[in-house]
């Protein structure tokens, strides 16, 4: 009679603890730059030469940014450009 292979039992368990803790851990995001980035979204609303197209994609590449200095950088060009 063959022998069958089940050390994947072992591991099976582990796995499927595991995989879930990953993914949250992933989704996670730095909380100054969620507020980094609402006090972005902020400033856009209040430069008045903006259209409301241009807000909406100023917003859209806030919130594809992921590092808080480039959203800072990116306050800053607009300020500039709006003054």
């Amino acid at each position: 009679m063959k022998k069958k292979n089940i050390k994947w039992l072992a591991i099976l368990p582990l796995t499927i603890a595991a995989v879930p803790l990953v993914a949250l851990s992933c989704k996670k995001e730095d909380p100054k730059l969620t507020e980094a980035k609402n006090n972005a979204i902020k400033v856009i609303e209040t430069i008045p030469g903006l259209s409301a197209e241009k807000k909406a994609e100023i917003k859209k590449q806030i919130q594809a940014i992921k590092t808080e200095e480039d959203v800072k950088g990116l306050i800053s060009k607009l300020l500039k450009i709006a003054q």
